[in-house]
């Protein structure tokens, strides 16, 4: 069998505080709301008015990547330019 064409996006790994991930190549942002679940972004997230998650201008993330125990760290603390 020879594969004619992929569907599958353009991805590449980037490491979010010490842990890989396989993104999106447009995501350029990666942040992990108020409950722990982990996305990425292709424009700059803000935080929701209601200030528990991040949201992009579209009102969504662009790639759920995974969930996280915060622990000590404020959730405000978790956005990152990837």
């Amino acid at each position: 069998m020879k594969i004619i064409n992929n569907s599958s996006p353009d991805t590449r790994v980037i490491t979010y505080f010490g842990a890989p991930f396989l993104v999106i190549k447009v995501c350029k942002w990666v942040a992990t709301d108020e409950d722990g679940a982990i996305s990425a972004h292709e424009t700059k997230p803000e935080r929701d008015l209601d200030g528990c998650f991040w949201k992009s201008s579209e009102g969504f993330p662009d790639q759920y990547l995974g969930c996280a125990d915060l622990q000590n760290t404020d959730w405000k603390d978790t956005l990152v330019k990837v």
